[in-house]
């Protein structure tokens, strides 16, 4: 279901509620389950044993009208690497953040950019995911496990800086905590996450 965009932005998640939100699986189950946080009430835990699931949001985005992206999030737990995160043996992240776009042509055509936090990389770089050209990486924090963090995000800028082209409408955004390539453990909690005008 596609659902129109709203001018003055939206609350995708707040206190873990996951409503509107659907599971996508690669590889097992991520568990995503509501928590108490002491300091920041009930957010949305996701423990990834060897797994990879994500949770995604189906909704058209505006980039002109809410062009913002603000989200907080939590690193407990970093996935244990043995490889670069630029290598399919080390991509695995503990907290992923993705907005999407759709192509005339499904899957071949689908692209998207993925806000991580990273162990490899400093905040704004950016790297093509070693399974496709199609998927941007780029890094948003990075060394600060344990540490509640809030990000916010100018959408159509950062698209333009992975994809070299502008963007005027997204269709969704996805978040994931997985460990499937090291087989290790990755811990995460995610905050409210909301799409702004301004």
């Amino acid at each position: 279901m596609m659902w129109a965009g709203l001018a003055q932005g939206q609350t995708l998640l707040t206190g873990g509620d996951l409503g509107g939100w659907t599971v996508q699986s690669f590889v097992g189950e991520t568990r995503y389950e509501v928590v108490n946080d002491p300091l920041q009430g009930s957010v949305l835990q996701g423990t990834a044993e060897g797994s990879a699931s994500a949770l995604g949001f189906e909704r058209v985005i505006d980039t002109s009208a809410t062009p913002w992206l603000d989200w907080r999030w939590q690193v407990v737990t970093a996935p244990t690497l043995a490889a670069p995160e630029q290598s399919k043996a080390g991509d695995d992240y503990a907290a992923r953040v993705y907005v999407v776009r759709k192509g005339s042509f499904g899957l071949f055509s689908t692209r998207s950019l993925v806000y991580v936090h990273s162990s490899d990389h400093q905040p704004g770089e950016i790297w093509d995911s070693p399974y496709t050209g199609k998927v941007k990486m780029m890094a948003v924090t990075s060394g600060n496990d344990g540490e509640w963090v809030s990000v916010r995000r100018n959408l159509a800028e950062d698209w333009a800086a992975a994809f070299g082209s502008p963007v005027d409408e997204l269709d969704g955004v996805a978040l994931m905590v997985d460990a499937d390539n090291s087989g290790s453990t990755a811990v995460a909690r995610f905050g409210d996450i909301r799409l702004a005008a301004q």
